[in-house]
């Protein structure tokens, strides 16, 4: 069984450096540029129907803003802290610039893509420990050659459940 831990753009701060994407609020999209290298931050708990210790599959939900051909270079970095430890020391980084096989760029204007990132292994890891994210286009990244916005409308991350929970507050 499978379930999605899900961040829509609009409940992202999209407050991050270099530079914060723009929110499109009639859309609630996030729009990120394509010259300018920009980052959001998210925070993650990992919840306690999720099968502890089994790998989780990060991806973006996304789509172009023009009808025009080029990649985009998405970028997720993470660090793991799991409850009573100490957070990594460095940034884990993922990068993907190709959607998925089930989302095949057609180069349309706001075609929805899904773009997947390098499963992250999660041996060891129990409930409730948190993942801290930032997430950017790496715009300036010689890859990335679409010359106009990609909107994000989610970033989520799925899961195995092996449970609706868990037995104790705390512990699985």
């Amino acid at each position: 069984v499978w379930d999605d831990l899900m961040f829509p753009a609009t409940s992202i701060n999209p407050s991050g450096a270099p530079a914060a994407p723009a929110l499109d609020n009639d859309n609630g999209w996030l729009s990120f540029d394509p010259t300018t290298q920009q980052v959001i931050a998210i925070q993650v708990q990992l919840p306690h129907r999720w099968k502890e210790g089994s790998t989780i599959y990060p991806h973006v939900h996304w789509a172009k803003s023009t009808a025009a051909a080029g990649d985009v270079v998405w970028q997720m970095e993470y660090k793991w802290l799991p409850i009573g430890q100490t957070m990594d020391a460095a940034w884990t980084v993922l990068a993907v610039s190709t959607p998925i096989a089930a989302t095949p760029d057609g180069n349309l204007a706001r075609q929805h893509l899904i773009s997947s990132f390098t499963p992250v292994v999660a041996t060891g890891k129990k409930v409730s420990d948190m993942l801290i994210i930032r997430l950017s286009r790496l715009a300036t990244d010689a890859a990335d050659t679409y010359a106009a916005a990609a909107l994000l409308f989610q970033f989520d991350i799925h899961i195995e459940i092996d449970a609706l929970g868990s037995n104790t507050e705390f512990v699985k």
